[in-house]
Protein backbone atom coordinates (compact mmCIF):
# COMPACT_ATOMS: atom_id res chain seq x y z
CA UNK A 1 0.00 0.00 0.00
CA UNK A 2 3.02 2.43 0.53
CA UNK A 3 3.45 2.55 -3.03
CA UNK A 4 -0.10 2.81 -3.92
CA UNK A 5 -2.32 6.53 -3.44
CA UNK A 6 -4.15 5.94 -0.45
CA UNK A 7 -7.67 6.19 -1.13
CA UNK A 8 -10.60 6.94 1.58
CA UNK A 9 -14.45 6.16 1.45
CA UNK A 10 -17.14 7.98 3.52
CA UNK A 11 -19.95 5.39 3.63
CA UNK A 12 -23.57 5.95 5.65
CA UNK A 13 -23.31 9.61 5.94
CA UNK A 14 -26.00 11.47 8.01
CA UNK A 15 -28.13 13.46 6.22
CA UNK A 16 -28.43 16.25 8.66
CA UNK A 17 -26.60 18.37 11.52
CA UNK A 18 -22.54 19.44 11.54
CA UNK A 19 -21.54 15.83 11.09
CA UNK A 20 -22.97 16.15 7.49
CA UNK A 21 -21.43 19.36 6.36
CA UNK A 22 -17.75 18.06 7.98
CA UNK A 23 -18.13 15.14 6.29
CA UNK A 24 -19.01 16.58 2.91
CA UNK A 25 -16.44 18.67 3.40
CA UNK A 26 -13.81 16.23 3.99
CA UNK A 27 -15.14 14.61 0.92
CA UNK A 28 -14.43 17.18 -0.96
CA UNK A 29 -11.05 17.96 0.03
CA UNK A 30 -10.28 14.20 -0.66
CA UNK A 31 -11.88 14.59 -4.19
CA UNK A 32 -9.62 17.38 -5.18
CA UNK A 33 -6.44 15.65 -3.92
CA UNK A 34 -7.61 12.28 -5.90
CA UNK A 35 -7.38 10.31 -2.73
CA UNK A 36 -11.42 9.45 -2.34
CA UNK A 37 -13.71 6.66 -3.41
CA UNK A 38 -17.27 6.41 -3.85
CA UNK A 39 -17.19 2.39 -3.87
CA UNK A 40 -16.05 0.09 -0.79
CA UNK A 41 -14.65 -2.33 -2.92
CA UNK A 42 -12.22 0.11 -4.63
CA UNK A 43 -10.88 1.98 -0.94
CA UNK A 44 -8.16 0.86 1.31
CA UNK A 45 -9.92 2.52 4.35
CA UNK A 46 -13.74 3.21 4.99
CA UNK A 47 -14.46 6.14 7.91
CA UNK A 48 -17.75 5.60 9.15
CA UNK A 49 -19.74 7.88 11.50
CA UNK A 50 -21.00 7.04 14.76
CA UNK A 51 -23.93 4.37 14.49
CA UNK A 52 -24.99 5.20 10.99
CA UNK A 53 -23.53 2.25 9.39
CA UNK A 54 -25.50 -0.05 11.85
CA UNK A 55 -27.97 -1.54 9.32
CA UNK A 56 -24.61 -2.48 7.04
CA UNK A 57 -22.80 -4.16 9.36
CA UNK A 58 -22.77 -7.39 7.64
CA UNK A 59 -21.50 -5.60 4.27
CA UNK A 60 -18.68 -4.11 6.06
CA UNK A 61 -18.00 -7.04 8.15
CA UNK A 62 -17.92 -9.18 4.28
CA UNK A 63 -15.53 -6.52 3.10
CA UNK A 64 -13.10 -6.54 5.85
CA UNK A 65 -12.82 -10.08 6.22
CA UNK A 66 -12.69 -11.03 2.07
CA UNK A 67 -11.73 -8.06 0.83
CA UNK A 68 -9.07 -6.72 3.79
CA UNK A 69 -11.27 -3.20 3.99
CA UNK A 70 -9.93 -1.67 6.77
CA UNK A 71 -12.47 0.20 9.36
CA UNK A 72 -12.02 3.64 11.15
CA UNK A 73 -15.40 4.68 13.36
CA UNK A 74 -15.21 8.45 13.84
CA UNK A 75 -17.13 8.39 17.51
CA UNK A 76 -19.26 10.60 18.79
CA UNK A 77 -20.76 11.59 22.45
CA UNK A 78 -21.21 9.55 24.63
CA UNK A 79 -24.66 10.00 23.41
CA UNK A 80 -25.72 8.79 26.77
CA UNK A 81 -24.39 12.11 27.91
CA UNK A 82 -26.58 13.97 25.51
CA UNK A 83 -29.72 12.63 25.04
CA UNK A 84 -30.12 11.08 28.90
CA UNK A 85 -32.02 8.22 27.37
CA UNK A 86 -32.15 4.75 27.81
CA UNK A 87 -32.13 4.31 23.42
CA UNK A 88 -29.02 6.44 23.77
CA UNK A 89 -26.90 3.93 26.14
CA UNK A 90 -27.86 1.44 24.32
CA UNK A 91 -26.54 2.98 20.89
CA UNK A 92 -23.62 4.09 22.34
CA UNK A 93 -23.33 -0.43 23.50
CA UNK A 94 -23.87 -0.98 19.97
CA UNK A 95 -21.20 1.53 18.61
CA UNK A 96 -18.60 0.22 20.97
CA UNK A 97 -19.30 -2.98 21.05
CA UNK A 98 -19.74 -3.68 16.92
CA UNK A 99 -16.99 -1.72 16.33
CA UNK A 100 -14.84 -3.71 18.51
CA UNK A 101 -15.07 -6.37 15.37
CA UNK A 102 -15.40 -3.78 12.94
CA UNK A 103 -13.07 -1.05 13.42
CA UNK A 104 -9.30 -0.85 13.27
CA UNK A 105 -9.18 2.39 15.16
CA UNK A 106 -11.43 4.88 16.21
CA UNK A 107 -11.20 8.69 16.11
CA UNK A 108 -12.44 10.81 18.26
CA UNK A 109 -13.29 14.65 18.03
CA UNK A 110 -11.70 16.10 21.05
CA UNK A 111 -10.37 14.69 24.06
CA UNK A 112 -13.36 15.13 26.10
CA UNK A 113 -15.57 12.78 24.16
CA UNK A 114 -12.37 10.37 24.29
CA UNK A 115 -12.02 10.48 28.00
CA UNK A 116 -15.64 10.32 28.33
CA UNK A 117 -16.06 7.24 26.21
CA UNK A 118 -12.98 5.19 27.45
CA UNK A 119 -14.69 6.27 31.10
CA UNK A 120 -18.46 5.02 30.28
CA UNK A 121 -16.98 1.78 28.06
CA UNK A 122 -13.52 1.01 29.06
CA UNK A 123 -12.68 -1.45 26.70
CA UNK A 124 -12.64 1.45 23.82
CA UNK A 125 -9.15 1.81 25.53
CA UNK A 126 -8.52 -1.24 23.26
CA UNK A 127 -8.65 0.25 20.38
CA UNK A 128 -6.01 2.81 18.58
CA UNK A 129 -7.38 6.21 18.29
CA UNK A 130 -6.48 9.96 17.44
CA UNK A 131 -8.30 12.79 18.62
CA UNK A 132 -8.74 14.90 15.06
CA UNK A 133 -11.16 17.89 15.47
CA UNK A 134 -13.58 19.22 12.99
CA UNK A 135 -13.00 21.83 10.86
CA UNK A 136 -14.58 24.16 8.05
CA UNK A 137 -13.99 25.57 4.76
CA UNK A 138 -14.24 29.63 4.74
CA UNK A 139 -11.18 31.99 3.27
CA UNK A 140 -11.11 34.43 6.18
CA UNK A 141 -9.31 37.51 4.67
CA UNK A 142 -12.82 38.16 2.99
CA UNK A 143 -14.86 38.82 6.35
CA UNK A 144 -17.21 41.84 6.41
CA UNK A 145 -15.63 44.54 8.81
CA UNK A 146 -17.17 44.41 12.17
CA UNK A 147 -18.15 48.04 12.11
CA UNK A 148 -20.34 47.10 9.30
CA UNK A 149 -22.05 44.12 10.61
CA UNK A 150 -25.32 44.46 12.22
CA UNK A 151 -25.58 44.60 16.22
CA UNK A 152 -26.67 41.20 16.21
CA UNK A 153 -26.49 38.02 18.82
CA UNK A 154 -27.14 34.60 16.65
CA UNK A 155 -27.97 30.87 18.04
CA UNK A 156 -28.12 27.41 16.40
CA UNK A 157 -29.37 24.74 17.25
CA UNK A 158 -30.42 21.37 14.88
CA UNK A 159 -31.98 19.80 17.30
CA UNK A 160 -34.58 20.48 19.87
CA UNK A 161 -32.19 18.70 22.80
CA UNK A 162 -32.82 21.45 25.97
CA UNK A 163 -29.26 20.49 26.73
CA UNK A 164 -28.11 22.95 23.43
CA UNK A 165 -28.68 25.77 25.90
CA UNK A 166 -31.56 27.52 23.86
CA UNK A 167 -33.05 28.74 27.05
CA UNK A 168 -29.79 30.36 28.04
CA UNK A 169 -30.14 32.63 24.68
CA UNK A 170 -33.73 33.12 25.14
CA UNK A 171 -32.59 34.49 28.79
CA UNK A 172 -29.87 36.54 27.84
CA UNK A 173 -32.55 38.25 25.10
CA UNK A 174 -35.26 38.57 28.23
CA UNK A 175 -32.35 40.61 29.56
CA UNK A 176 -31.71 42.71 27.42
CA UNK A 177 -34.51 43.94 26.39
CA UNK A 178 -35.38 45.28 29.58
CA UNK A 179 -32.23 47.39 29.63
CA UNK A 180 -31.70 51.06 28.17
CA UNK A 181 -29.13 51.91 25.39
CA UNK A 182 -29.53 48.26 23.74
CA UNK A 183 -32.45 48.54 21.49
CA UNK A 184 -30.89 47.81 18.33
CA UNK A 185 -29.13 44.25 20.42
CA UNK A 186 -31.25 41.63 18.22
CA UNK A 187 -31.29 37.96 18.75
CA UNK A 188 -31.60 35.54 15.94
CA UNK A 189 -32.09 31.39 17.02
CA UNK A 190 -31.64 29.41 13.58
CA UNK A 191 -32.67 25.90 14.10
CA UNK A 192 -35.87 23.51 15.97
CA UNK A 193 -36.24 24.77 19.19
CA UNK A 194 -36.97 22.39 22.24
CA UNK A 195 -40.31 20.85 22.48
CA UNK A 196 -41.37 22.56 25.87
CA UNK A 197 -40.63 26.12 24.46
CA UNK A 198 -44.25 27.95 24.80
CA UNK A 199 -43.53 30.53 22.40
CA UNK A 200 -43.00 33.49 24.52
CA UNK A 201 -39.73 35.76 24.12
CA UNK A 202 -39.23 39.42 23.86
CA UNK A 203 -39.43 41.65 20.76
CA UNK A 204 -35.74 41.77 20.36
CA UNK A 205 -36.11 38.11 19.33
CA UNK A 206 -36.26 36.28 16.06
CA UNK A 207 -36.32 32.06 15.52
CA UNK A 208 -35.25 31.13 11.62
CA UNK A 209 -36.21 27.80 11.77
CA UNK A 210 -34.32 25.54 10.16
CA UNK A 211 -32.32 26.85 7.02
CA UNK A 212 -29.63 25.79 4.29
CA UNK A 213 -26.04 25.96 5.47
CA UNK A 214 -25.69 29.26 3.05
CA UNK A 215 -27.93 31.33 4.16
CA UNK A 216 -26.55 30.46 7.77
CA UNK A 217 -23.24 31.36 6.81
CA UNK A 218 -25.04 34.78 5.24
CA UNK A 219 -26.09 35.30 8.57
CA UNK A 220 -23.17 34.93 10.38
CA UNK A 221 -20.87 36.98 8.14
CA UNK A 222 -23.67 40.01 9.17
CA UNK A 223 -23.53 39.71 12.51
CA UNK A 224 -21.46 40.67 15.63
CA UNK A 225 -21.89 37.96 18.12
CA UNK A 226 -22.42 34.49 18.76
CA UNK A 227 -23.64 32.25 21.83
CA UNK A 228 -22.78 28.38 22.19
CA UNK A 229 -24.59 27.56 25.01
CA UNK A 230 -24.86 23.95 24.25
CA UNK A 231 -23.67 21.69 27.92
CA UNK A 232 -22.25 18.74 25.82
CA UNK A 233 -20.70 18.68 22.22
CA UNK A 234 -18.01 16.27 20.78
CA UNK A 235 -16.33 19.13 18.98
CA UNK A 236 -19.24 21.78 17.67
CA UNK A 237 -19.02 22.35 13.92
CA UNK A 238 -21.61 25.32 14.68
CA UNK A 239 -18.86 27.26 16.53
CA UNK A 240 -15.60 25.98 14.75
CA UNK A 241 -18.17 27.91 11.78
CA UNK A 242 -18.85 30.86 14.50
CA UNK A 243 -15.35 31.57 14.68
CA UNK A 244 -14.21 31.44 11.36
CA UNK A 245 -17.28 33.54 10.15
CA UNK A 246 -15.53 36.49 12.73
CA UNK A 247 -18.45 36.41 15.31
CA UNK A 248 -17.03 36.97 18.76
CA UNK A 249 -18.33 33.87 20.56
CA UNK A 250 -19.52 33.44 23.94
CA UNK A 251 -19.46 29.68 25.27
CA UNK A 252 -20.50 27.20 28.00
CA UNK A 253 -17.62 26.09 29.97
CA UNK A 254 -18.25 22.48 30.14
CA UNK A 255 -17.33 19.29 27.95
CA UNK A 256 -15.29 20.12 24.62
CA UNK A 257 -16.63 23.89 24.03
CA UNK A 258 -12.79 24.95 26.36
CA UNK A 259 -10.37 22.74 23.82
CA UNK A 260 -12.62 24.85 21.22
CA UNK A 261 -12.38 28.22 22.81
CA UNK A 262 -10.04 28.54 25.18
CA UNK A 263 -9.74 32.37 25.99
CA UNK A 264 -11.31 32.76 29.82
CA UNK A 265 -12.95 36.09 28.37
CA UNK A 266 -15.78 33.96 26.30
CA UNK A 267 -15.96 30.89 28.62
CA UNK A 268 -19.15 31.66 31.43
CA UNK A 269 -20.52 29.42 33.63
CA UNK A 270 -23.65 31.08 34.95
CA UNK A 271 -26.03 33.75 33.27
CA UNK A 272 -24.55 36.39 35.54
CA UNK A 273 -20.99 35.39 34.52
CA UNK A 274 -22.41 35.58 31.04
CA UNK A 275 -23.73 38.84 30.87
CA UNK A 276 -20.79 40.63 32.78
CA UNK A 277 -18.18 39.19 30.21
CA UNK A 278 -20.58 40.14 27.38
CA UNK A 279 -20.74 44.41 28.87
CA UNK A 280 -16.88 43.80 29.21
CA UNK A 281 -16.31 43.21 25.25
CA UNK A 282 -19.37 45.46 24.19
CA UNK A 283 -17.87 48.35 26.27
CA UNK A 284 -14.50 48.61 25.41
CA UNK A 285 -15.53 49.16 22.01
CA UNK A 286 -14.17 45.91 20.80
CA UNK A 287 -13.98 45.27 16.79
CA UNK A 288 -13.87 41.23 16.48
CA UNK A 289 -11.58 38.61 17.74
CA UNK A 290 -8.62 39.93 16.41
CA UNK A 291 -8.94 43.31 18.20
CA UNK A 292 -9.68 40.99 21.68
CA UNK A 293 -6.24 39.25 20.47
CA UNK A 294 -8.10 35.90 19.75
CA UNK A 295 -5.70 33.02 18.48
CA UNK A 296 -7.58 30.26 17.05
CA UNK A 297 -5.49 27.26 17.06
CA UNK A 298 -7.78 24.76 15.61
CA UNK A 299 -6.95 23.13 12.19
CA UNK A 300 -7.74 24.39 8.61
CA UNK A 301 -9.78 22.02 6.49
CA UNK A 302 -6.53 21.00 4.47
CA UNK A 303 -4.85 20.08 7.85
CA UNK A 304 -7.55 18.01 9.09
CA UNK A 305 -7.36 16.25 6.08
CA UNK A 306 -3.87 15.71 6.64
CA UNK A 307 -4.79 14.37 10.19
CA UNK A 308 -7.29 11.64 8.76
CA UNK A 309 -4.81 10.87 5.86
CA UNK A 310 -1.92 10.54 8.10
CA UNK A 311 -3.78 8.59 10.84
CA UNK A 312 -4.68 6.08 8.12
CA UNK A 313 -1.44 5.56 6.94
CA UNK A 314 0.26 4.82 10.21
CA UNK A 315 -2.60 1.93 10.97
Amino acid sequence: MARETLRISLPYMPRTGGGSSFLSLLQLELENRGQYSSSLDHCHFAVINSHHWFRNILSLLRLKYQHGLRVVIRIDGPLLVYRRTFHSYILDLAIHTFGFFVAEAYIYQSFWSRSRNHLFYPWSLLKKNAVIYNATQLDSSFLPEFSKRTNTFVFLSNSDNVYKGFYDFLRLAEYFSNIPGFSDLEFKSIGRLPKCFTGSAPNNFTHLGLLPKESVRDIFLASRYYLHASLYESCSNALIESVKCGLVPFVRNSSSNPEIIGDSRLLYDSHDELVRKFLSVYFQGCQGLSDLGFHYSLPSMKQCCDHYLSFCQSL
